[in-house]
């Protein structure tokens, strides 16, 4: 079991997390192009650290950041949220379908949330993981286009009755640090 940590992104940050943003294999998974530079990701960075309904994190192993995972849409008054994540460093893709047990442990027996989401464009390799770890699955058809071609969006939803009974996971454990805001 590798041991990640999970630590708040800053502005220092920011250069990294726009080279890893910008990685083929990351790229490929998201909906927008990012083109803007390192300025605005620093202004990014910071902004994030204010609002209540978002939350994220540098993956790190072994003392290096690797990557990035956040929870957006966070609904504290219905605990919900949505979430997503990415490797950056292609050394340590192979550690990519750790990460999500990690979050998911914080977001339901930290948090207190009751449903997590995500989308997922069609063709993600993670798709595996996360049919393993039991998402009920949507499909959103044709939902999105891309260099001319159209994707089909996976929609998924975990909840927190099928992530308890999902015992070998929770033992993937860390803390996710934050800086606390009026609504958190």
């Amino acid at each position: 079991m590798p041991q990640l940590q999970f630590i708040i992104p800053e502005r220092q940050h920011a250069d990294l997390i726009l080279k890893w943003r910008r990685q083929p294999w990351v790229a490929q998974g998201m909906y927008t192009q990012v083109d803007h530079d390192t300025e605005e990701q620093e202004k990014w960075v910071e902004d994030c650290l204010g609002r209540d309904d978002y939350r994220h994190w540098l993956v790190v192993t072994d003392g290096r950041p690797i990557g990035f995972t956040s929870m957006q849409k966070i609904d504290w008054a219905n605990k919900t949220t949505a979430n997503g994540y990415y490797l950056g460093e292609e050394n340590a893709r192979p550690l990519s379908g750790f990460v999500p047990p990690f979050l998911y442990n914080h977001a339901f027996f930290d948090l207190g949330m009751n449903e997590v989401t995500a989308e997922v464009i069609e063709g993600n390799d993670i798709m595996r993981l996360n049919r393993l770890i039991g998402h009920e699955e949507t499909i959103k058809k044709d939902a999105f286009t891309r260099d001319g071609k159209t994707f089909d969006i996976i929609c998924l939803r975990l909840t927190r009755e099928v992530w308890e009974q999902k015992t070998r996971f929770h033992r993937y454990r860390a803390d996710f640090p934050w800086v606390q805001t009026a609504a958190s």
